[in-house]
């Protein structure tokens, strides 16, 4: 194992600890908070999570998760795994994804709005693209908590390109879909 510098323990944690909430700013000044004792701690990672994977571990496929914390109960379904991706532009694509739900969920009646069905892509100058084609029930809360579950997958297993599908408790089919790809 290496230590992780900070950049990219600063990025990893405010995925993970945001949790893409509507009025995030009190959680944001606790997870630095949160971060700079890390750091000061010497926290260790595994070595997938530095540098681009030189190995790839994937679950069976197709492989469902839950969303810890998702409300109402939000299951992922993870399938079609493909080549490594280049981390620093999947985290910096994963945090213009968070960006947009957050700005969605300030505006007056946020939490609750609808995506609407166009497909919406996301990616910051690199090869790596997200893709949601969302189905006529999904909330912008419900892609907040997709970006904090696939955020979740990867970290957990490794970078790869991934097809997901989202399914929310009281909902029956899939309310959406996407794609994390490079380009």
């Amino acid at each position: 194992m290496r230590i992780l510098n900070a950049p990219y323990l600063i990025i990893a944690i405010a995925l993970q600890l945001c949790g893409i909430l509507a009025a995030s700013v009190p959680a944001l000044a606790a997870s630095k908070s949160l971060i700079h004792n890390s750091i000061d701690k010497n926290l260790t990672l595994p070595l997938n999570l530095i540098h681009g994977t030189s190995w790839t571990t994937v679950p069976s496929d197709p492989w469902n998760m839950a969303v810890p914390g998702s409300i109402p109960d939000q299951t992922l379904r993870f399938s079609h795994y493909g080549a490594s991706i280049e981390q620093y532009a999947t985290i910096r694509t994963l945090l213009e994804a968070t960006n947009d739900v957050i700005s969605h969920q300030r505006r007056p009646g946020g939490t609750g709005t609808r995506m609407g069905t166009r497909d919406i892509q996301y990616s910051v100058g690199g090869n790596v693209i997200l893709i949601v084609w969302p189905g006529s029930q999904m909330t912008w809360t419900m892609w907040g908590d997709t970006v904090r579950g696939v955020t979740g997958f990867l970290m957990r297993w490794s970078f790869v390109e991934v097809k997901f599908k989202i399914f929310v408790s009281g909902y029956g089919e899939a309310v959406g879909e996407g794609r994390l790809l490079i380009a």
